[in-house]
């Protein structure tokens, strides 16, 4: 795994080794599937009422392609489609957040629709995974927008 990766997962809080052994067997197979290198992570989760993190989904970001591994802490499902100019559009939520610094409080979610499709992905993030969501907004969904 990435240094970078492993450095990003244990700011939202996972560093459990069962948890990483996960990961990284998700990014092996990742690997496989894909077939383009994966440049981007992103943990979709949120935080309760009572401050716990509840961690969905794993989206995994290639030039080409958006990997999800579907409840990843409990499945082996995965979903990739093709990136490249194959979004329609975005809709961008957010609380507390002012796409600089997040607090404690800040929460942000994306939906994106794909081109020619129904399926649409939908990003979460809470507390300081919102600025690493705005970036891959910004660097894997945004420009694969179709014009």
């Amino acid at each position: 795994m990435k240094d970078e990766f492993r450095n990003y997962l244990e700011t939202v809080g996972i560093n459990t080794p069962t948890t990483l052994e996960t990961i990284e067997q998700i990014l092996h197979d990742a690997s496989k599937i894909c077939q383009d290198e994966i440049e981007a992570m992103l943990v979709d989760e949120y935080t309760q009422q009572d401050g716990k993190r509840i961690y969905n989904d794993l989206h995994l970001f290639s030039k080409k392609y958006s990997f999800t591994a579907n409840q990843f802490l409990s499945k082996q499902e995965y979903y990739l489609l093709p990136l490249r100019g194959n979004i329609t559009h975005l809709v961008i939520q957010k609380k507390d957040y002012d796409f600089e610094e997040p607090t404690e409080a800040s929460r942000i979610s994306v939906t994106f629709q794909f081109k020619h499709s129904e399926i649409q992905g939908v990003l979460t993030a809470s507390k300081e995974n919102c600025a690493h969501l705005w970036s891959i907004i910004k660097t894997h969904l945004q420009p694969n927008m179709v014009l």
